[in-house]
């Protein structure tokens, strides 16, 4: 069946159904239906209760989705357990404690039936009627399964569904990656892998010669520190490295224990840089799998936020950043980068703005709900000093301009007093440490501002009818020093206040080949 996942509004309103949020969230039982216990029969709670380790399923708009979950079962009454799924994250979400307080057991055989039904309140989508039921034996099969309703953004079912085996209590809970190495990648990588424990971070060198088609196709040898840890993907399986892409592996330990590690390839940038963009990317669209984009390779933007945006009706389009074929600058492709009327709206828990600027950036995309200017996660690491950035660019302003806020970017104003303008820009800041989910980048919020610049360009302007080339210096405001760790960013934007959700819908930015110039390259790896 095809997926085709709503849009992460409500994904996110869907399973906070399921988080226990405090005393106020957990679930607690209605007036109970359950059937009446037999008191001639003794239920042996004391031998079912313990610790299950197994897989959970949970299915929405028909895509399930499913991870390995420890379940705990604990004594509630001489006739009732507790089930508890501890710290439950999906989709990289954290949702909290799922917690079924009172499951009243009936013998039947050997086997123990639980069912009933709670009320959760939640968070942004109120009350919740949920049901659910399940199977416990002697021995030590647990299987439940749980249906919450919901009817944020619209009436919807969220199933979970578990199965698991009680643990014997002596089992091991290592899930560490020990080694991780490459066979046959002489002259690809350069070097043995580094392993953080902690952060779960694994990094290696490559060559700055090795093709995006030979790191698409890279086969690692993973060594666990227990045999009888598991881990997904698979040691010997080769994966994708290329264009900057993680690879994220997750052990399971014998104990049900889970740990992700994040796998990535260093590139290091050497001597002039030049994108032509010939190169472009498919990218997943998250909310219709039917209707993917496609990014410059090397490059993010902010279509997955108008993905987001298109799949609420707000606009007719999926990407506000496209191919250009119709007289590039050279060769047969440019980036067109178009400010977009969006309407603008209050959807509970986000504002969608009335102008939603386009923006090509250096970086990665990581949706965050609550502030869409944290989304851009701008920077990719850099091991040189940039001396400046050029390239080519056409620009032609929207007709009309609105004036707008961050805090109601739903709400804009017709300003007749202004014209739109872009922007283009080259950031250079520190960092302490590169974090395999990008979470040490800045984004839209504080790329301009942040005191961890060392290096800033900037060029705004109006219109411009034909290619001209533009030439951005680097402005030091600290010294380079070439044993600290640095981020890099371009930005390219079709208005240039779109930080502040004010523009003209119709802007539209050309870029072409954009060269980075450096002052030299660091050999050392």
């Amino acid at each position: 069946m095809k997926k085709k996942v709503f849009y992460l509004y409500a994904l996110v309103c869907a399973m906070g159904v399921l988080t226990a949020c405090g005393d106020d969230n957990k679930i607690t039982p209605e007036p109970p239906t359950p059937p009446t216990p037999d008191p001639s029969v003794v239920i042996p709670v004391d031998q079912l209760v313990g610790t299950f380790k197994g897989n959970l399923g949970v299915t929405l708009f028909d895509n399930t989705t499913e991870m390995p979950q420890n379940v705990q079962a604990l004594k509630a009454t001489d006739d009732a357990i507790k089930l508890e799924l501890k710290d439950f994250t999906f989709l990289t979400m954290n949702v909290g404690d799922i917690v079924l307080a009172h499951c009243t057991l009936t013998a039947d055989g050997t086997t123990y039936k639980f069912s009933g039904k709670e009320t959760l309140k939640l968070n942004i989508v109120g009350e919740c009627p949920t049901t659910y039921s399940g199977t416990i034996d002697k021995g030590g099969n647990l299987a439940l399964d749980i249906d919450v309703e919901t009817s944020v953004p619209s009436p919807m079912t969220v199933k979970v569904k578990y199965t698991g085996k009680k643990l014997a209590g002596n089992e091991s809970s290592d899930a560490t990656i020990a080694k991780f190495e490459f066979a046959n990648a002489d002259g690809i990588v350069t070097g043995p892998a580094s392993i953080n424990a902690e952060t779960g971070a694994i990094t290696f060198n490559v060559s700055p010669m090795a093709t995006e088609e030979q790191l698409s196709a890279l086969t690692p040898t993973i060594t666990l520190t227990s045999d009888k840890a598991q881990v997904t993907p698979a040691s010997g399986v080769a994966q994708d490295f290329s264009n900057n892409k993680s690879v994220t592996y997750t052990v399971v330990a014998e104990d049900g224990t889970v740990k992700s590690y994040e796998a990535k390839a260093i590139k290091p940038e050497t001597g002039t840089k030049t994108y032509d963009f010939e190169s472009w990317t498919e990218v997943a669209n998250p909310t219709n799998e039917d209707k993917p984009f496609y990014e410059p390779t090397g490059w993010c933007s902010s279509n997955t936020g108008v993905a987001f945006i298109e799949a609420m009706s707000l606009t007719n389009r999926i990407s506000n950043v496209t191919q250009e074929t119709t007289a590039p600058h050279s060769g047969t492709t440019a980036v067109k980068i178009e400010t977009l009327d969006t309407q603008g709206a209050d959807v509970f828990i986000a504002k969608i703005p009335k102008v939603t600027s386009g923006s090509l950036f250096l970086g990665t995309w990581m949706t965050n709900v609550s502030n869409t200017l944290k989304s851009t996660q701008m920077g990719i690491q850099y091991k040189q000093k940039p001396l400046a950035v050029s390239g080519y660019y056409k620009y032609a302003p929207g007709s009309t301009y609105y004036l707008s806020s961050v805090e109601k970017a739903d709400e804009a104003t017709v300003d007749a007093t202004k014209t739109d303008k872009y922007m283009i820009a080259a950031v250079l800041y520190t960092t302490t440490e590169y974090k395999t989910d990008n979470s040490d980048c800045l984004t839209g919020v504080d790329i301009y501002t942040s005191d961890r610049i060392v290096a800033i360009g900037q060029l705004t302007g109006g219109s411009q009818s034909k290619w001209k080339e533009f030439n951005i210096a680097l402005n030091y405001k600290q010294e380079y020093d070439p044993s600290k760790l640095y981020r890099f960013a371009i930005i390219c934007s079709s208005s240039a206040d779109g930080a502040t959700f004010s523009g003209a819908p119709g802007s539209v930015l050309m870029i072409d080949d954009i060269t980075i110039m450096n002052e030299k390259a660091d050999s050392s790896n």
